[in-house]
C-alpha cells in the first residue's frame, strides 16, 4: 500500500556531538534526514529517498507499514535547548532560527499541512515525549518568505 508522505519532527534530547556519535555508529538503528541547530543551520545527514528507521513502533491514522510509518516519512530533528535535563517534558522552546528552517524544508517537500506530526503523536510505544515544546502556530507563522538567512550542511553519510 502507498501512503502520502508524513514530515515527522523529532528533538535530539542530547547534545549535537553526542547525537553524531550515535549516528555514526555502525550498530545504530537510528537516525534523522536532517538536524536543525539552535541556530538554525540544517545539516543533512541522509538522502531523502532513504528509508530512515527513527519512528518504530509508530502509526498515523491507521497507516503503517511493518508497524511503522518510516518508509513514507521524512525526518527532521531539532537540537534540544541547552541545560535541558533529559527527563524534564517541557523546555523554553525552539528558537525561530529552528521553526524558520523547519520551515525551508518543509516548503521543498511534498507534504500536506494535516501530514506535519511530531514524533510522540505517531508513537505506539508510549515511551516517546519529543519533540517537547513545539509550537505549532510558531511553525506555520515562520514559513519562510525568503530563503537568504538559511544555512544548509551537508554530512554526506
Amino acid at each position: 500500500m502507498k501512503y502520502e508522505p508524513l514530515l515527522v519532527i523529532h528533538e535530539s534530547i542530547t547534545e549535537y556531538e553526542q547525537l553524531l556519535d550515535h549516528i555514526k555508529d555502525p550498530y545504530s538503528t537510528g537516525g534523522y534526514h536532517c538536524f536543525i541547530r539552535i541556530d538554525g543551520h540544517i545539516i543533512y545527514m541522509a538522502p531523502s529517498n532513504r528509508t530512515i528507521r527513527a519512528s518504530y513502533p509508530s502509526s498515523f491514522n491507521k497507516e503503517s507499514i511493518n508497524n511503522s510509518v518510516d518508509p513514507f516519512s521524512y525526518h527532521v530533528c531539532l537540537e534540544t535547548p541547552l541545560n535541558t535535563p533529559y527527563t524534564s517534558l517541557s523546555h523554553s522552546g525552539y528558537t525561530i532560527h529552528q521553526y524558520t528552517s523547519l520551515g525551508y524544508i518543509y516548503t521543498r517537500l511534498d507534504v500536506k499541512p494535516d501530514r506535519v506530526v511530531l514524533h510522540k503523536d505517531i508513537d505506539l510505544s508510549g515511551e516517546v515525549m519529543d519533540p517537547r515544546s513545539f509550537d505549532f502556530r510558531k511553525f506555520w507563522e515562520s514559513l519562510p518568505l525568503d530563503n537568504r538567512n538559511i544555512k544548509l550542511i551537508d554530512l554526506g553519510f
